[in-house]
């Protein structure tokens, strides 16, 4: 399949999942004897983990038995991420309230945001990790993800705001 028609097959193959050319745009290039897909999603609203599992089924890696390296040439490898910048104006609004939260210890195992259904948790691991995690007020929690810096905390509570989840 040459790189213009696997781009025609995976936008096809989105287009029946419900997402249109304002959700994503997708580059295909070769790189050397592999082919790369990079998927840009340029909608916020869009999860990111949704749209891998449509499109995982396109990557193709071949590994060797023995070691599991990846063997060079016939691979397809397919990335998935959001445009770059694409958060920066959203978040704006919540920045000081991210960053209030992000350098004080004051909230260190408190809830920090909440809707019908879950509420956000906040913890300081140590003065460089610090984790949130989605709570639905049963005895299950969620993993969570870890949180670099008040960017990070800001896109969260932006998710958590608009999409309902603080997961991508």
């Amino acid at each position: 399949m040459t790189n213009k028609e696997l781009s025609l097959t995976i936008r096809k193959e989105l287009k029946k999942e419900g997402y249109t050319s304002k959700d994503y745009r997708i580059r295909v290039k070769d790189a050397g004897y592999e082919t790369a897909v990079h998927i840009y999603i340029i909608n916020p609203c869009v999860r990111r983990s949704e749209v891998e599992k449509i499109v995982k089924k396109f990557q193709d890696i071949t590994y060797d038995e023995r070691s599991m390296e990846i063997l060079d040439g016939c691979n397809t490898f397919v990335f998935v991420d959001y445009e770059y910048g694409l958060f920066d104006e959203l978040v704006q609004p919540y920045m000081s309230t991210a960053e209030e939260i992000y350098n004080s210890d004051k909230w260190n195992g408190k809830t920090i945001a909440k809707n019908d259904k879950t509420a956000i948790n906040y913890f300081a691991i140590n003065q460089y990790e610090k984790k949130i995690t989605e709570w639905d007020g049963s005895f299950k929690c969620s993993l969570g993800m870890f949180i670099r810096c008040p960017k990070d905390l800001a896109i969260a509570i932006w998710r958590f705001k608009n999409i309902g989840t603080i997961y991508s």
